[in-house]
C-alpha cells in the first residue's frame, strides 16, 4: 500500500535547505500526493511569500516533482484552515 499524502514542512524564510531537497527526492519516490507546507508565513509580507513559493515551485518543476504548496503560520493561525481541510480530504479519500 502507498501513502495517500505526504507533507513536508519548510520554514518559508529558508526554503529548500539541503535536508529539504533530500526529503523531496525521497518523497517523490512514494506514490501519493506531495504537499509542501511553507510555515512562518507571518514573517513575510505577501510579496516575499509569493517569491518564496515561486522558488519552491520552480525547484519542483525543474526536478520533476509534482507537489502542491500551502502557506501557513502556526503561531498566528493563518492558513491552518486550508491545511486542515487538505489533511481531512486525504483522510476521507475525497
Amino acid at each position: 500500500q502507498s501513502l495517500a499524502m505526504v507533507f513536508l514542512v519548510m520554514d518559508i524564510r529558508h526554503p529548500l535547505q539541503p535536508q529539504d531537497m533530500v526529503w523531496l527526492d525521497f518523497i517523490d519516490q512514494i506514490e501519493g500526493e506531495t504537499w509542501i507546507v511553507l510555515n512562518k508565513m507571518d514573517a513575510f509580507g505577501r510579496g516575499k511569500q509569493m517569491q518564496a513559493q515561486r522558488v519552491v515551485q520552480d525547484y519542483c518543476k525543474k526536478s520533476g516533482i509534482d507537489a502542491q504548496i500551502l502557506l501557513c503560520s502556526a503561531q498566528k493561525k493563518q492558513g491552518l484552515d486550508s491545511l486542515l481541510a487538505t489533511v481531512r480530504s486525504g483522510l476521507c479519500g475525497k
